[in-house]
């Protein structure tokens, strides 16, 4: 199963990602794609900052998978990002083929592939994981900036039918904006309400974000969205 996270900049998608790939990790074989080309993103959290791997190689050979993937030390866990060298000028030949490619061979090999997609459509891994996908979460902040991306953006989900298969979650709920006034004005149910937590910004610094023990509550929340997905797509 394929799932997509997409939303406004700022509103928690890595965190999210990796955290969610932490609750399905205890039945389930997982792999984090880092959905931006531009920049490393999903290594930062886990503390792995070498060059030797890179989501850049397998884009370009996609015999190459096997070798370029970068094993956790968390069981069922394995992500694939580029490297902290590579950038938008190094990475801007890319075609749809070669992204196809790299979904439908980690669709083969993992469980659950989850895919934290770039705040861009334009970005060719977040476009081509919104349509060929089976799930997405998108992810707001209870902010004018969230309503706002999502009114922008809600005639190209309409046409490309992509409504069909999207739950919407509110990350860092501070209560700025009521959910009711976000449902009223967006016109969907919220799945889920996962409030900001703070001891995440201790851990990801020292690049072990998952060791967190102490956010109960937080992975009670995750773990009900990720039943709901399951049910979802069976």
């Amino acid at each position: 199963m394929i799932i997509a996270l997409w939303g406004n900049g700022g509103v928690g998608k890595t965190t999210l990602a990796v955290h969610l790939a932490k609750v399905f990790s205890k039945k389930e074989k997982v792999l984090i794609i880092s959905g931006s080309i531009t920049h490393c993103g999903v290594r930062n959290w886990f503390g792995c900052l070498g060059n030797d791997k890179s989501l850049t190689k397998i884009i370009r050979n996609i015999d190459t998978f096997k070798k370029n993937i970068e094993t956790t030390k968390f069981k069922n866990i394995d992500f694939t990002d580029v490297s902290i060298e590579e950038n938008c000028i190094t990475n801007s030949k890319v075609e749809d083929k070669q992204i196809i490619d790299l979904l439908n061979i980690s669709n083969n090999l993992y469980d659950i592939v989850i895919i934290d997609c770039h705040v861009s459509f334009r970005n060719l891994i977040t476009k081509n994981a919104l349509l060929n996908c089976d799930h997405i979460l998108y992810i707001l902040s209870p902010s004018l900036k969230s309503l706002s991306f999502y009114k922008s953006h809600k005639i190209l989900f309409e046409k490309l039918n992509l409504e069909n298969k999207t739950n919407y979650i509110i990350n860092k709920d501070s209560n700025q904006i009521s959910t009711k006034v976000l449902e009223e004005k967006m016109g969907f149910e919220i799945l889920s309400k996962i409030k900001y937590e703070k001891s995440f910004q201790y851990a990801s610094l020292h690049g072990d974000l998952l060791s967190n023990r102490s956010a109960k509550k937080y992975y009670k929340n995750l773990s009900q969205v990720a039943e709901e997905i399951s049910e979802y797509n069976e």
